[in-house]
């Protein structure tokens, strides 16, 4: 996994559990070769460990000589961003339909925004992933090196609705210096070519090549991420009141109910969602936005599942990719004794989603047509920020199926399978 610097001297300051010498810091660096400049492979030099303690005075403290790691990040507030359109989850861009067309606005000029990887968490430097907001970089300086809780929205510049789309916790806004170093990790890893890539994909040719801030300006760890898969807005909600890309403080009037009432039929319903001339209009070109699966994601975590399940059960035990009824494949099956297990990988940004898309998944691949071919059904998610709701969904699936259907979170940044839930 690549690393910045600053990690590599917090490191160095938590394995030696005591304050050290910018000096001794340099050369432990250096021995261990605990990083390198990426781009050109040289160790740093005693004045660049100088230059960033000095920049990161809310990691780092230096008294009387000596460097110590401060205590942990304290969140500095709770604020509401507007993200730039996207209609596939801000994984990758999803082209120029709904973006903002006001004439000075990125998107606008550009055709998409920085944001639309926003949630594309299969790319980590340091164990966080770098991304762009805009409210944030209007003010960067005066938010660099503090961390808030974020509620995020969005506005279809179609239709005009807003949607919620998710909470991410302790997100730090970062510097230049830090900024530039995640770039060229970015362009030595071909991630810059691959998001130019994604570009092309929905005939955006025009990659504005932002380097510093103006790419990436916020980190967070992939498990502080919330996300929600636009929750549609009632017309009175306060998101309606802001138009501007602006860092507000957030109050009760945004937030979203949990929407757990027992379920009630509604006869009324039939007229308060019947299409209009206008609505019928719309359809022709607006589609209902989703969520959508990364599949570099997905062979990422399916690799890594791959080893540690032949590290525990033994190479032959474990087989990816195994057909089954025809042409479809099941991501993971392992043999354990005379029985069976399915694991169907899903990496969707909310854990929900990748539940429901994969129940049908694995039933169909153990039970189509008459058979029974697995003793355990597992659902592999990467670790999400809230397991809470898909642990009590699946002990109740478990209670009325009387199916063996469990849920496994695979934690990415140590490579670890949670238990079975």
């Amino acid at each position: 996994m690549s690393k910045l610097l600053h990690d590599a001297i917090s490191d160095v300051l938590v394995t030696y559990a005591k304050p050290l010498s910018t000096r001794e810091i340099t050369q432990i660096i250096k021995e261990k070769k605990l990083w390198v400049r990426p781009k050109d492979g040289k160790h740093p030099a005693q004045s660049q460990i100088n230059a960033r303690v000095n920049n990161y005075g809310h990691l780092f403290t230096l008294e009387d000589g000596l460097v110590r790691l401060n205590n942990d990040q304290v969140i500095d507030s709770f604020r509401i961003a507007r993200l730039c359109w996207n209609n596939k989850g801000w994984q990758l861009p999803s082209g120029r339909t709904g973006k903002s067309t006001h004439k000075d606005s990125h998107e606008a000029v550009h055709g998409y925004g920085h944001e639309e990887w926003l949630f594309d968490i299969s790319k980590t430097v340091g164990g966080y992933h770098y991304a762009f907001l805009e409210p944030v970089r209007k003010q960067q300086q005066a938010y660099e090196g503090k961390a808030f809780s974020v509620w995020l929205y969005s506005v279809d510049g179609n239709s005009k609705l807003r949607y919620f789309n998710g909470i991410i916790h302790n997100l730090i806004a970062i510097g230049e210096d830090e900024a530039n170093e995640v770039t060229e990790i970015y362009e030595a890893n071909g991630w810059l070519a691959e998001m130019k890539d994604q570009l092309g994909l929905v005939e955006i040719e025009d990659f504005s090549g932002f380097k510093g801030v103006n790419m990436f300006n916020v980190k967070f760890k992939p498990e502080d991420m919330d996300y929600q898969d636009y929750i549609e807005l009632d017309p009175e909600h306060s998101a309606y009141r802001i138009n501007r890309y602006s860092f507000a403080h957030y109050d009760e009037s945004f937030a979203i109910s949990e929407q757990k009432q027992e379920f009630s039929f509604d006869a009324a319903s039939t007229q308060k969602h019947a299409p209009t001339k206008t609505a019928v209009a719309i359809s022709r070109f607006w589609r209902k936005p989703q969520a959508i699966e990364i599949e570099l994601h997905h062979q990422l975590l399916s690799t890594k599942l791959l080893e540690y399940l032949r590290k525990e059960h033994g190479n032959k035990n474990v087989v990816g990719e195994h057909k089954v009824n025809g042409n479809s494949r099941i991501d993971i099956v392992v043999k354990k004794g005379s029985g069976y297990t399915f694991y169907e990988i899903k990496t969707y940004a909310d854990v929900r989603v990748s539940i429901r898309e994969a129940i049908g998944q694995i039933m169909e691949y153990c039970f189509y047509t008459k058979a029974n071919r697995a003793d355990e059904l597992i659902i592999v998610t990467p670790k999400p920020a809230r397991t809470e709701d898909a642990i009590a969904y699946m002990c109740h699936l478990r209670q009325v199926t009387k199916l063996n259907l469990y849920y496994q979170y695979f934690d990415l940044s140590t490579n670890t399978l949670s238990d079975q839930f």
